[in-house]
């Protein structure tokens, strides 16, 4: 049977264009796999799978003397999609003088970094922030919002002073203290005499004086602010230039106070040479015959005047030239007899000036100013206050996703951290696998509070030389709240403070509600949660819960759960709770915020705060809340909770 024409034009047109029919469905496949990567690709960014950063460092903490050296070295690492770009940038800040010491970025999957730190002078303590920001690049295969994701460590540096500081500040401190003493009896002795001076002006006029040196005071007293600010060099010039002025100012006080030494000597030994000549008169003006007394009465009125004379003058070279009449008194040629007769009272007024000895009793107390601890070129004494400025934990929410890692969940409040950072120093993040510092208390010297990101998802393997982090994102939340014990027992060792404050976000709060609960209440001062479902979770939540999040956590998080029913009935601690809800979302004809019904975020006995919203299908204001750029109020609330006491 022969074939139509019309059959045999179709199998014609196959044929020839086989090629081309091949092409096509190339093209067909290309497109496809094209089409289902990127929503593969778009699914994982949804559900978060962006990018992973790490910052370590061989060193937290570092002591050292003045002027010695000491290296860090960081790791720096990023990890994401292959199909991605990514650019990071680090830097290392000294918080002291708020300095940016360096500042680089690269775009390699990891990258090392050593920094030699040192401390030039003083004692007290200097913080280093270390921080890495990545983001990735929007591309033809890779989704990303862009956004960066951020990492802060914190180095201490104590330092004290070196043997060679030490020697010098020893030195200095001899000289000062001889210093304090020759100027102190200087000027005692020269107060002395001013006070004499005055007290005898109306016997005796001493005309030499000198006052004491402002500028000699003055030096001294900018050595000692010299000598405690740790300027041993800039005191030594200061001391050499006192010692100057102290030399010349010698000069002139030895002048006076020989002056005025001399001169009372010399008016003593005139009272005292005078002393014979009264007691002669004395004895001789009840013993003598008539004629004698007549003429011992003119002599006894001469001395009577001269006396007087030198009473009223307070000239010492006058007094002395008085004198000299009487020391020239012939009293021999008076015989004493057995009589009756008295001659005139003679006038004697005149006695020695007493001089008391001069002690300085004066004694300067030098201590060294105490360790200084400066942040942001404020500086104070370092002390670790037990009872104040305590520091904040963020506690991150559920990830719906178990497959990621738990390094998103730290993510969470970032922006809120960085955005308190002037009220409460950002730390970076602290987990069960972070490095703890060999001393407690290192971050708590400065007056300042401190911030920790920090997650129940690690759990820590401990090593005799090492602590390595393990993630567990399966547990339940007893368990964690567990883990919660040990973070918080890690962040009161690094602060030195006993209580924290804790910021929580969804399940976070229930976690540390659930730490409440079974610790106690002795390490938290306050807690605001934000977005906690405290009566649990039901619906469309419930279901993707269980089938994209950890079973076990969506077992304690759904209502009714045996944890909940434990969590909301039995007795716990008290402690001032501020609890921050979303609304605004439609959740099946009830109010939520997109993932938590409002109804079932209230909690008896806390402080209740709302933030307005909404929510768009894959968009919810439960998470959305700790964005700023989109929920400024959120910051506005933890800031007036944090601020009122």
């Amino acid at each position: 049977m022969k074939k139509s024409p019309k059959s045999l034009n179709k199998k014609s047109f196959i044929k020839n264009h086989k090629i081309l029919s091949f092409f096509i469905a190339l093209v067909i496949l290309i497109f496809l796999v094209y089409a289902g990567f990127q929503i593969y690709l778009y699914v994982k960014f949804l559900i978060g799978n962006d990018i992973v950063i790490r910052l370590d460092s061989d060193k937290s903490d570092i002591n050292i003397p003045n002027k010695q050296l000491s290296e860090i070295n960081l790791k720096m690492s990023a990890v994401t999609s292959p199909l991605c770009k990514t650019y990071c940038e680090y830097s290392l800040t000294d918080l002291a003088t708020n300095q940016l010491s360096d500042k680089q970025n690269f775009s390699l999957n990891s990258k090392t970094k050593e920094y030699t730190l040192t401390a030039e002078n003083g004692r007290g303590q200097i913080l280093y922030r270390v921080s890495l920001s990545c983001h990735n690049v929007q591309g033809l295969f890779c989704h990303t919002k862009e956004y960066p994701v951020l990492k802060d460590l914190i180095i201490t540096l104590e330092h004290d002073l070196n043997e060679n500081q030490i020697n010098q500040s020893n030195q200095i401190q001899s000289q000062i203290q001889e210093l304090y003493n020759q100027i102190q009896i200087k000027q005692e002795t020269l107060n002395y005499i001013s006070n004499k001076s005055q007290q005898i002006q109306n016997t005796l006029a001493i005309n030499q004086s000198i006052t004491p040196d402002v500028n000699i005071n003055q030096t001294l007293t900018e050595i000692i602010s010299l000598w405690k600010t740790y300027q041993y060099d800039l005191a030594q010039a200061k001391i050499s230039t006192l010692n100057i002025s102290l030399d010349n100012f010698t000069q002139s006080f030895n002048e006076a106070n020989t002056t005025f030494y001399l001169t009372i000597n010399q008016y003593n030994n005139l009272i005292e040479s005078l002393n014979p000549i009264y007691n002669k008169l004395e004895s001789l003006r009840k013993s003598l015959s008539d004629n004698q007394t007549a003429e011992l009465n003119i002599i006894i009125d001469n001395f009577n005047n001269k006396i007087k004379q030198i009473s009223q003058t307070t000239n010492l070279a006058e007094k002395q030239n008085i004198s000299t009449f009487l020391l020239n008194i012939n009293l021999s040629k008076f015989q004493p007899i057995t009589t009756n007769n008295s001659a005139k009272e003679i006038i004697f007024n005149l006695s020695n000036i007493t001089l008391t000895p001069i002690t300085t009793t004066a004694n300067l107390s030098l201590e060294e100013n105490p360790e200084e601890c400066c942040l942001r070129n404020n500086c104070t004494s370092c002390s670790s206050n037990r009872n104040t400025n305590y520091p904040i934990i963020f506690v991150h929410g559920h990830d719906f996703n178990q497959g990621v890692s738990a390094e998103y969940s730290l993510n969470a409040f970032q922006g809120i951290q960085q955005q308190l950072d002037s009220e409460y120093l950002n730390a970076g993040e602290l987990t069960l696998g972070t490095l703890i510092r060999d001393t407690s208390g290192l971050l708590g010297l400065i007056n300042k509070p401190v911030s920790f990101r920090v997650t129940y998802y690690y759990d820590s393997f401990k090593s005799p030389n090492s602590i390595i982090p393990v993630q567990t994102k399966s547990d339940n939340l007893d368990t964690y709240s567990i883990r919660m014990r040990d973070i918080i027992e890690n962040v009161k060792y690094e602060t030195g403070k006993d209580k924290v404050i804790v910021i929580a976000h969804s399940m976070g709060g229930l976690v540390s509600r659930r730490y409440l609960q079974i610790f106690g209440n002795s390490s938290i001062d306050r807690m605001i949660l934000i977005g906690t479902p405290n009566k649990g979770i039901v619906g469309d939540i419930q279901t993707y819960c269980s089938i994209l999040g950890a079973s076990l956590e969506c077992t304690d998080l759904n209502a009714g759960s045996l944890f909940l029913n434990k969590l909301n009935n039995e007795r716990t601690d008290k402690v001032k709770t501020f609890n921050i809800i979303g609304t605004g979302c439609n959740m099946n004809g009830e109010d939520g915020d997109g993932i938590v019904l409002a109804k079932n975020a209230i909690l008896p006995g806390s402080i209740e705060y709302q933030i307005h919203g909404n929510c768009s299908t894959i968009d919810f204001l439960h998470n959305n809340m700790l964005d700023l750029s989109k929920y400024p109020q959120t910051l506005e609330a933890i800031k007036g909770i944090l601020q009122n006491n």
